[in-house]
């Protein structure tokens, strides 16, 4: 245990018993500090002298909107019971083009024109996303873990289609990567899931299991395959198919749709001065069968939101495999930063081998290619310009983003 004795300061809603419980497993001064921080209720973690000076971070409330069509509305409130607990909640508004007719209200009471309130502002927008996490550490064998629990709910259009995602999750996050358990439904369609993402080399793999049981399964509520269920008869007509013929039928019949989703990403930045360049990396892979929504549809500067990606008759597939890179390269100075931007993007429904075939072919919809320049103010606006160097239909050079907190 490292700095018995030296004072904690600066935390007004933080227990001090949970504060001692991180010190406990603390060996150095560095694995302190860095506990301290990673309990992700702090702006900042500083020790002078004899003291340990604590930030803490306020309750907020956030406003985002962009003009490539993200309306977020934000709500965090870490340390909410002065023991390390969190509560996010994340909600993104959709413009609807419905129309609402206008009528008087002078004559009508105060109750009714309250009603008529809510039925306009629900005639304009709809609640398209809602994601809420709680989430508490806590302190086992020496090492400093979370507990966390994830529920959110959605509506995705695919062209004239409407489709709902629900999905609930728990799991433990420790060290160096977490796990989790849960179920996600696809309008009707139940998947179990699986995550588990790790930290290699600096770089974060994310991966994730998704299984749904087979329509016959659902039907006849069998769960395994026994040998008195398939009839000598039947036997012998399917060992006169081939083996990869045989194998389909089973999976198909009693195993439903499995897959996997591999992600590989990894954020770079360097600082000289004034001078800055950032750098991040994307890749992923998906083997096995799954629902549309879980494909990729990627984004690129310079391109309506999800542009990039696999088209048959001006309907969006969604890619299997994608690969992309961002980097800014500009000046930084207090809260405003100044930059050029390089952005590339590859979707396809095919391997990553593939992907890098397509790097050099600009007429594709599945490739995105972009520069330009940028102007970002931290917790305020951003606003970039950029020059598309591939073709499509879906092109938007300029985009703004707002951030607001309160």
């Amino acid at each position: 245990m490292f700095g018995r004795f030296s004072p904690f300061t600066g935390h007004k809603k933080t227990d001090t018993s949970f504060l001692e419980d991180i010190r406990s497993i603390s060996g150095s001064k560095d694995e302190l500090l860095s506990n301290l921080r990673r309990v992700g209720l702090f702006n900042s973690v500083s020790m002078s002298g004899n003291r340990i000076h604590l930030d803490e971070k306020p309750n907020e409330f956030k406003l985002s909107y962009s003009s490539s069509g993200k309306r977020r509305v934000l709500l965090n409130g870490p340390n909410l019971f002065r023991c390390g607990e969190r509560v996010f909640i994340q909600a993104e508004i959709r413009q609807k083009e419905s129309k609402h007719e206008s009528r008087d209200v002078s004559s009508l009471c105060l109750l009714e024109k309250m009603k008529y309130l809510v039925e306009c502002i629900q005639s304009k927008v709809d609640l398209s996303s809602l994601t809420a996490e709680v989430s508490r550490p806590f302190t086992v064998g020496g090492s400093l873990g979370f507990i966390r629990g994830n529920l959110s709910s959605k509506s995705v259009e695919l062209g004239e289609s409407r489709i709902r995602v629900r999905s609930v999750e728990g799991g433990v996050e420790r060290g160096m990567g977490s796990w989790f358990v849960g179920c996600e439904w696809v309008n009707d369609v139940m998947y179990k899931l699986t995550r588990i993402n790790m930290k290699i080399c600096d770089f974060n793999l994310n991966t994730k299991i998704g299984h749904s049981r087979g329509k016959k399964e659902k039907e006849d509520d069998m769960s395994t395959l026994n040998s008195s269920e398939i009839s000598k008869s039947s036997l012998k007509e399917t060992l006169k198919k081939g083996y990869s013929e045989f194998v389909a039928e089973i999976k198909q019949k009693y195993l439903g749709d499995f897959y996997v989703n591999l992600g590989l990403s990894r954020r770079m930045r360097h600082q000289v001065g004034w001078l800055f360049g950032e750098t991040q990396l994307e890749m992923g892979r998906i083997l096995g069968r799954c629902s549309v929504l879980e494909k990729y549809f990627v984004n690129v500067r310079g391109f309506k939101k999800k542009a990039i990606g696999p088209v048959d008759q001006n309907k969006k597939l969604g890619g299997t495999s994608f690969m992309s890179a961002q980097s800014n390269l500009g000046l930084c100075y207090k809260n405003l930063s100044i930059f050029g931007f390089y952005d590339v993007a590859v979707n396809t429904r095919k391997g990553i081998q593939h992907n890098f075939k397509m790097l050099e072919n600009s007429e594709s919809s599945c490739v995105g290619k972009s520069v330009g320049i940028g102007l970002r103010i931290k917790n305020g606006i951003s606003v970039t310009y950029a020059r598309p160097l591939t073709k499509s239909l879906e092109t938007e050079r300029f985009q703004v983003e707002f951030d607001m907190k309160f």
